[in-house]
């Protein structure tokens, strides 16, 4: 069963992730689109914790209407698929970057995948490292191995140690100790500490483990018939939200912080820790779960409400959510991602786009953006041929 306002948010979250890979100064009015001007909540953040909903949600539904060993069967199933894409994507682009490398190509994104690009291979394919863009795919495989026993769990109404397990781990990726150990392993064993030849990869996976595991939560709860949003429309509510509507002012302020060179340096660094998407930090987190809550309210509540703005927003946001390329998008999401990955490789190795101008800029961004649509469509032609 397919849900379009969660395909929807995925497909907008994969399209925001192509246009922040290929690093281009978005102006109006394409910036309007992009929410990340005005919050720290990222593409990449909302992309992992839908998948931690969708999944919770199909194969929590295995395990609720089936049994344990059929919900892992699946599961297993999934992640053996995952990782073909993940290992055909390592080889795409070692060989992009070596024959762009052999051709006198100067991009510096494919000169540092093709240094040594065994030792890449090697340590991608192990999921241990991997190049430049291709992040999430090893991280989310790490995850997918834990799910069916955190399942299991949270199905048991073992939510609580869940939890609370999920929370020690982000705490113990905040110590940064985690970091320091890589350092001293990559050192003791002679990797370098630059381009893609490091233990370790940009997202810390004890951190954003707990994006992961709290969409993993609200999609069983969900899959179990728990889900109750009736609570928001409780009058109370109504004082919550211009409180949560101060807290994205303030997290908008603090966000601008690191970027006003006029304030201290010691309170900008402080205002970065606190920031910091490789390690999900504290007020990172607030303002992800922040707009969480105020965008499932805004789609719950704002239709009905009295306000003309609010219901206008809301179905805005729905509108959007639910448009059909978007929740195409999002019903592909493992050959988009996977899609996007080599496009941003092949612009970014291939075409001199910082020196162009900023109308080609933007013509470029819609353009890249319009086709991640051609694996979706292409995939349906094929098989459509095929049957």
């Amino acid at each position: 069963m397919r849900y379009p306002l969660l395909d929807g948010f995925r497909g907008y979250f994969l399209v925001m992730m192509t246009v922040h890979h290929l690093s281009f100064e978005l102006f109006f009015p394409l910036q309007l689109l992009d929410y990340t001007r005005f919050s720290t909540f990222g593409a990449a953040q909302g992309f992992v914790f839908l998948s931690g909903v969708v999944v919770a949600m199909v194969y929590g539904r295995n395990l609720i209407k089936g049994s344990e060993a059929g919900m892992r069967a699946a599961l297993w199933q999934r992640i053996r698929l995952i990782y073909r894409y993940h290992a055909g994507l390592i080889a795409v682009i070692l060989l992009f970057s070596l024959t762009v490398v052999h051709f006198g190509g100067q991009s510096q994104l494919a000169l540092s995948n093709s240094q040594a690009p065994l030792l890449n291979a090697v340590l991608s394919l192990t999921l241990l490292s991997g190049p430049t863009f291709i992040d999430i795919l090893p991280m989310y495989l790490v995850f997918m191995a834990f799910t069916p026993a955190i399942l299991v769990a949270l199905h048991r109404g073992d939510g609580l140690l869940v939890a609370m397990i999920s929370v020690a781990l982000w705490l113990f990726a905040q110590t940064g100790l985690y970091g320091l150990f890589l350092d001293w392993l990559n050192a003791a064993i002679g990797l370098t500490q630059t381009g893609s030849f490091r233990i370790g990869m940009y997202f810390d996976r004890f951190a954003w483990q707990l994006v992961y595991v709290c969409g993993l939560i609200a999609g069983m709860i969900w899959a179990e018939g728990r889900l109750d949003l009736s609570r928001l429309h409780d009058p109370r509510m109504a004082k919550v939200v211009p409180v949560l509507l101060v807290l994205f002012v303030l997290f908008l302020l603090a966000k601008l912080g690191t970027e006003i060179p006029a304030l201290p340096e010691a309170f900008r660094a402080a205002l970065e820790t606190n920031l910091s998407h490789s390690h999900i930090a504290l007020l990172r987190f607030a303002n992800f779960a922040m707009m969480v809550l105020l965008a499932v309210w805004l789609i719950e509540v704002g239709p009905s409400h009295p306000n003309r703005l609010i219901r206008a927003a809301a179905r805005g946001l729905r509108g959007l959510m639910t448009w059909r390329p978007f929740v195409l998008l999002g019903q592909h999401s493992l050959l988009v991602y996977s899609f996007h990955v080599v496009m941003v490789y092949a612009v970014t190795c291939l075409l001199p786009v910082r020196s162009w101008s900023i109308l080609s800029q933007q013509m470029m961004s819609l353009t890249c953006a319009a086709a991640l649509l051609l694996p979706v469509y292409a995939t349906g032609l094929w098989q459509r041929r095929k049957a």
